[in-house]
């Protein structure tokens, strides 16, 4: 026990005396964990940064890949409705006049035209409504007669194939009033009419059409009825 009391009393006097030296060293240890914090800190902003770049990179990569998908849905779904299109029905309407009579000395006669549709689409039209109807009148018509046979629906049993064509005749009698009134262009004659159709992808479509009677060197013939907003398709 005494030596142990010896030995520490004489350690304490060893420190006592060499109080300087012992602080250096402190120092230098202290210098030394300061540098190891400073490069542990270092490193650990370097690994942090780049953690952080990878997952800018990250985000940017999955930002393309999400705007390419995206163009690429875009572009598919551009396909199919280009297919559809392409493949898809279109039925337009051309007016023919078919007779345009008066007998001898008579007052009243009778005017008939026949309206042509006709599929320039790539696959059969569904017939499901088609009418059409003759009036006269100086304005143009703002809309289609509401007849019941102009409206009537068609059982589904006609269609009309790919370069082919479906006929209707509609009639009316026109005084020879009336006929002089229309050469003098004066007021007009009018055939107009409707054909709703179904397409192969079983969509709705319409071709709605105004035609009018043109008289020139003894020539009767109908022409499309340019200014008319009852020409349309869809």
């Amino acid at each position: 026990m005494e030596i142990i009391i010896c030995w520490l009393k004489n350690m304490i006097e060893w420190l006592a005396s060499h109080n300087e030296i012992i602080t250096a060293i402190a120092t230098v240890f202290m210098a030394i964990a300061t540098v190891f914090m400073a490069v542990f800190t270092w490193r650990l902003w370097v690994s942090t940064n780049r953690l952080w770049e990878e997952a800018k990179n990250s985000a940017v990569t999955a930002s393309t890949a999400a705007n390419a998908a995206k163009d690429n849905a875009i572009a598919a779904k551009d396909s199919v409705l280009a297919l559809k299109a392409s493949e898809r029905a279109y039925v337009f309407a051309e007016v023919h006049l078919e007779e345009l009579f008066f007998g001898s000395n008579a007052d009243v006669g009778r005017v008939e035209a026949r309206i042509q549709f006709w599929n320039y689409g790539k696959t059969p039209a569904i017939i499901e409504l088609v009418g059409a109807d003759l009036t006269i009148q100086k304005q143009l018509p703002a809309v289609r007669s509401d007849s019941e046979d102009v409206n009537r629906p068609l059982p589904p049993s006609l269609a009309i194939g790919t370069n082919d064509s479906y006929p209707i005749y509609v009639n009316r009698r026109i005084s020879l009033v009336e006929r002089n009134e229309i050469g003098n262009l004066n007021t007009n004659l009018f055939c107009v009419g409707i054909i709703k159709y179904s397409n192969v992808h079983n969509e709705p479509c319409e071709t709605e059409f105004c035609w009018n009677l043109f008289t020139h060197g003894g020539d009767n013939k109908f022409v499309v009825t340019r200014d008319s907003t009852l020409n349309r398709r869809t």
